[in-house]
């Protein structure tokens, strides 16, 4: 999608989907938008910061796959990534330390290029 200048904007785990091979694909392009232009839809909760009415940039994207990552390393807990907030919303704080508590080795290391892509290190 990047190489064609269009942010997805809704990357959860709904929209990743898996074939029988565990080949990933996206799904659900509603929220996409081309580069430049203002980010008007997307699961807003789950970004940590701004994002609404932001020109779109691929950082965007790479930060909810951070968040999404994250949510899976504790799927039972992932609400505690919203600390006290009200409403809910993913906090980068508690973002990032769910990341340090990543415990395989290859998914530490797409954590930081991920983290990096995303402009948050």
């Amino acid at each position: 999608m990047h190489e064609k200048h269009l942010l997805h904007a809704d990357l959860k785990a709904a929209n990743v989907l898996l074939n029988d091979a565990a080949n990933w694909c996206l799904g659900d392009f509603g929220s996409s938008v081309k580069f430049g232009e203002k980010i008007v839809s997307c699961t807003e909760s789950w970004y940590p910061g701004p994002i609404m009415f932001q020109p779109a940039e691929p950082k965007y994207d790479w930060g909810l796959m951070v968040v999404l990552l994250a949510m899976e390393i504790d799927k039972a807990n992932w609400s505690a990534l919203t600390g006290a907030s009200s409403p809910a919303k993913i906090q980068k704080e508690l973002l990032l330390a769910q990341c340090q508590r990543a415990t395989h080795t290859g998914l530490k290391q797409l954590l930081a290029e991920l983290l990096k892509d995303a402009h948050w290190v």
